[in-house]
């Protein structure tokens, strides 16, 4: 009976220490994922700016006000 309750808890220390080393690498790929969302934001905004770009869409921030163009001189 005692080395049956020795296994048992021999059982539940390594069924805990695994619980324990599980959870921080679940912590730790939480972490990455956010990490990974932030750039894929980041990224997706560069890429929307780019198509813009390209497609003649340009920012007004960007445009010269029109007493700076020198095509009329």
């Amino acid at each position: 009976m005692e080395d049956r309750l020795i296994r048992l808890e021999e059982q539940a220390y390594f069924q805990d220490e695994k619980l324990k080393e599980l959870d921080s690498r679940l912590f730790d790929c939480q972490r990455g994922l956010e990490t990974l969302e932030k750039r894929l934001d980041a990224m997706s905004a560069a890429l929307a700016e780019i198509r813009d770009f390209l497609a003649g869409g340009r920012n007004k921030g960007d445009e010269k006000p029109p007493h700076y163009h020198n095509d009329h001189w």
